[in-house]
């Protein structure tokens, strides 16, 4: 094959590369690439390999010179340009697609030429327009299928409505009878068209819905029979017959069709025909309570046990299909019947203080008879039966068992109103405490079936609804559980507190007796869930039964005759706390945790009492033996959080809970034994502080002593501590700012500042962690600042001292600030700690050495408090800025601190008192004299010392060492 024949077929093959990509761009449909491609395919075929093809390759256009390569995309392009005309003039591509391709080959041949990339147009670029669609003839459309089946229907619909039209202005409509039987004829007609559609059409979900429409409709025929007086019931017309017919169309629909969809249909076709059985004339008993909730039971127990007619698989009537679809429509109607039952009860309890004055009905039977009663009770047993079936047989999960419990306890309501037993509020509760009991003993007998259920036979739902039981009659008993405590809980407040809105009650021994049978229940249940694994619903009732026992407790101590509120709190909070220390004994952490939680939910519910006895809610006795009996009560209380906060193995050790209830019972009792010792005004905040400070000592004793071996933070007792100091402290600083508010400061309140200052201080430096000391140190700040503001508004000095000393002060603070700083240096001086280090020197000392001269020169009218003030003032500040100086080697402290000394040293001639025939200018002549002399001969004797001095002062030599320090 020749050079030019082996080019064409390259662009030949570029070429239809290129109709590809317009193809995929919309230009081009599918059969039109396709034409193309089958006239490229004939075309290779035809070619010859001895035949020159040049004029086909040839470039439109001026030639370029830019290589071979532009040459050969020139060639290319202009061969693509001229099979877009002749596809185009061959019918295979539409003008507007040729115009489009044309458009796209020009831009690419201008970008060759240019010797740049081609860039594709945006994608907003108009694509081919679609042809405009061939109209037909007027014969072609009233032809067309869709039309005639719109013709036909808008014509038949017509012919319907002239016809009902016509027989109705006739008066063929007046009939009742043919009326009926139109409806009828319609309804089987709209039946049997359903069926024939589901039946021989693949329509089938249409045919469906039609039937179950026509299902649904007919019983509208019963109601026409009766409004139009065909068959009335009031009449004695047995409308039964009827219904009866329809449920049998219902069967043999769901026969036909093997729908299950229907059989929810038949099963109210068969109960809509019971109902009206019992409304004919001739039974009339329709509108008793007891008949319609029987039938309608006896009804959905039937079709719930006719789910077992039909065999298990996957054939059409199946019991996963036409056995489930009875099971659950059983179920509604036994439900419907249930609730019929209930109401008709509840009614008739109620028919006395609400519905006998309307006049409206007679009270039911169903409450009132005793044989009906006995039936009633029938009825909800068979209920409760038919759900523990539906349990043990389907797998229903907890719905079924929580039913059939429920069930259960309204049969034990009906008996209870079949006993006629007058229902006290003690009874009540024990009768909740019995049903919580019987619940465990459900629990505890589903345990036993599931450790024996090891039968390979066995139902495959049996092990699965023993636990459902298991789960239902735990969650039943820790419900009932607490109804009886909440009812004791009541019955409770109204004995002790004597509300007047709530009728009185009064606490006796059989209260007593129910509340242990609460705490008696309650602890069942707690082993019932504990065995189960259930330890949240152990927990509950392990803490309800904690709540009952306390109830109990007092009722006893209050019948023994235990002479005031306080001392049987006193007596009862011993409970909690030996309860705590014997649950370290158990072997279980749960069980372990669990009792100790319990202890504290029992050390919660007297701290409300105790917290009524406070506000003076309860008679607390007397004053003295009162406060001592609550004091011991929250020291009790205290330490049973206390050891709570502490425990290594509490669930609940994260939770901050504990320590605070420690921290706020410890404060209390402070707080109460102050009150006996006759601190009443500053009892709060001191013991506050003082019961922090003791917490914090002991919490850091105890970690000091490891008990096996490693060191234990005790973290529970300290953080009490942190809470006392903290509440303490802020109480201190409320009231003083209070009393400082008001202007009635006292010298007692500048000494409380003083005392929890130190307190805090105290605490922070026991603190172990930065936090809590950085707090205790703000607060204790905060104190000594206050304490300051009360010695301000109680002193009597001058503006002048107040400032002298306050400088002091501040000079004081910013040496502590500034050695903190310069003990936590690394490598590096900070300018903030020098600053603060003189800074602070010379405002301890400066203040005080000028105060000091001051007095030397006015010592006659200076106070002596005052002159003594300065005196061991400047003495001491100097002594300790000087060897602060010295050990810590710092310039500024060590420099500020000798002056101060030598002032003072200096100031002490003034204190001689020169006699008065001495006052002469011979004395002083002689005085200036001996000066002069003396000063001679040392300079004399020193001179060569003198002469190095400044030498010695550059190089920091000898004592002038201390220059070159910091």
């Amino acid at each position: 094959m020749s050079a030019n024949a082996a080019d064409l077929l390259s662009a030949i093959d570029a070429a239809e590369e290129r109709f590809a990509a317009w193809r995929e761009d919309g230009l081009l449909d599918e059969q039109q690439l396709q034409l193309v491609r089958e006239d490229y395919d004939a075309w290779r075929q035809r070619l010859d390999p001895t035949t020159d093809y040049s004029e086909l390759l040839s470039i439109e256009g001026p030639a370029t010179n830019r290589g071979p390569e532009v040459v050969a995309q020139l060639q290319v392009l202009s061969f693509l340009k001229r099979e877009i005309r002749r596809q185009h003039g061959a019918k295979r591509i539409s003008p507007g697609a040729a115009g489009l391709m044309v458009g796209d080959v020009e831009r690419r041949i201008t970008a060759a030429r240019a010797g740049r990339p081609y860039e594709p147009p945006p994608p907003s670029t108009p694509q081919a327009p679609k042809e405009a669609p061939v109209k037909r003839g007027w014969a072609e459309m009233l032809l067309d299928p869709r039309s005639l089946y719109a013709l036909m229907s808008c014509g038949g619909g017509l012919l319907v409505i002239g016809l009902v039209v016509w027989l109705w202005s006739v008066g063929v409509f007046e009939n009742k009878l043919v009326v009926a039987s139109l409806l009828g004829g319609a309804n089987l007609a709209a039946l049997a068209a359903g069926a024939a559609v589901v039946l021989r059409t693949p329509y089938q979900t249409a045919g469906r819905a039609v039937t179950l429409l026509a299902c649904l409709v007919m019983p509208l025929n019963l109601w026409f029979y009766d409004a139009q007086g065909l068959i009335t019931l009031k009449d004695g017309g047995h409308l039964w017959a009827p219904a009866l017919a329809i449920c049998a169309l219902y069967a043999g629909i769901a026969r036909l069709l093997k729908d299950p969809a229907f059989v929810y249909a038949l099963v109210g076709g068969v109960t809509m025909t019971g109902l009206l059985f019992l409304a004919d004339q001739r039974v009339d008993r329709l509108w008793e309570i007891i008949s319609p909730s029987a039938l309608l039971v006896v009804i959905g127990v039937a079709c719930v046990h006719a789910e077992r007619l039909f065999a298990p698989g996957d054939g059409p009537f199946s019991r996963q299909r036409f056995g489930l679809a009875f099971f659950q429509s059983g179920h509604v109607v036994m439900a419907v019947g249930l609730a019929v039952l209930l109401v008709g009860r509840l009614v008739g309890r109620l028919y006395d203080p609400v519905f006998a004055e309307l006049g409206l009905f007679e009270a039911p039977d169903v409450a009132a008879v005793a044989k009906v009663k006995l039936m009633a009770l029938g009825l909800a047993l068979v209920g409760a039966y038919t759900y523990f079936y539906s349990l043990f047989n389907h797998q229903g999960g907890a719905r079924y068992a929580y039913s059939g419990i429920v069930a259960l306890l309204w049969c034990e309501v009906i008996a209870l109103d079949l006993v006629a037993q007058p229902l006290t509020e003690q009874l009540l509760v024990v009768v909740l405490a019995s049903t919580a009991l019987a619940a465990n003993a459900a629990t505890g007998a589903a345990l036993r079936l599931r450790r024996a259920d090891a039968d390979p036979d066995a139902e495959p739902n049996a092990g699965a609804a023993v636990d459902q039981i298991g789960a239902a009659t735990g969650v039943m008993a820790n419900l009932f559980s607490l109804a009886a405590l909440l009812l004791g809980a009541a019955q409770f407040v109204r004995g002790v507190f004597q509300p007047g809105v709530l009728p009185a009650f009064e606490i006796d021994a059989w209260y007593v007796g129910a509340m242990l049978a609460v705490a008696g229940t309650s602890t069942a249940t707690w082993v019932m869930q504990f065995k189960r694994g259930r330890h949240a619903g152990a927990s509950f009732a392990l803490e309800t039964a904690a709540v009952a026992a306390v109830l109990a407790g007092a009722g006893g101590l209050m019948l023994a005759g235990v002479g005031t509120m306080a001392t049987m709190l006193a007596l009862l909070a011993a409970a909690p706390v030996a309860v705590h220390l014997a649950a370290g004994r158990a072997t279980d952490a749960y069980a372990r945790s669990a009792w100790r939680q319990a202890a504290q939910v029992a050390g919660a519910t007297l701290l409300v009492l105790a917290s009524a006895v406070v506000l003076g809610l309860l008679p607390a006795g007397a004053a003295a033996g009162s406060r001592l009996m609550i004091g011991l009560f929250f020291a009790e209380t205290a330490g049973l959080f206390a050891l709570a906060s502490m425990a290594r193995d509490d669930r609940r050790r994260g939770n901050a809970v504990a320590p605070a209830i420690a921290a706020v019972s410890a404060w209390a009792a402070a707080w109460q034994w102050l009150l006996v010792a006759g601190l009443v005004t500053y009892a709060p905040m001191l013991a506050g502080s003082v019961m922090g400070l003791v917490c914090l000592a002991g919490g850091r004793l105890l970690s000091a002593a490891p008990a096996d071996g490693k060191p234990s933070s005790h973290s529970g007792l300290e953080l009490i501590g942190y809470l006392l100091t903290g509440l303490g402290g802020v109480a201190g600083v409320l009231l003083t700012f209070n009393r400082l508010a008001a202007g009635e400061t006292v010298w007692e309140l500048a000494g409380l500042m003083v005392g929890q200052s130190a307190v805090a201080v105290l605490a922070g430096a026991m603190a172990r962690t930065s936090a809590p000391r950085r707090a205790l140190f703000t607060l204790a700040g905060c104190h000594a600042l206050f304490g300051v503001l009360v010695v301000n508004s109680l002193s009597l000095l001058t503006f002048g001292q107040r400032v002298e000393l306050l400088l002091a002060a501040c000079g004081g603070l910013l040496l502590v600030a500034g050695h903190l700083g310069w003990r936590r240096e690394t490598d590096s001086p900070s300018g903030a700690v020098t600053f603060n280090l003189f800074a602070g020197s010379v405002l301890a000392a400066g203040p005080l050495v000028f105060g000091l001269i001051s007095n030397r020169f006015d010592a006659e009218h200076a106070h002596w408090a005052w002159v003594m003030i300065h005196e061991i003032g400047v003495l001491g500040v100097g002594l300790g800025l000087l060897g602060a100086g010295v050990l810590c080697r710092v310039r500024s402290t060590t420099l500020v601190g000798a002056a101060s000394l030598a002032a003072y040293l200096v100031s002490l001639v003034m204190l001689i008192d020169v006699p008065d025939r001495l006052q002469s200018v011979a004395v002083y002549m002689m005085v200036g004299g001996a000066s002069f002399f003396t000063a001679a001969v040392l300079l004399s004797v020193y001179r060569d010392r003198l002469l190095s001095m400044p030498e010695r002062i550059r190089n920091g030599d000898g004592v002038f060492r201390v220059l070159t320090w910091r």
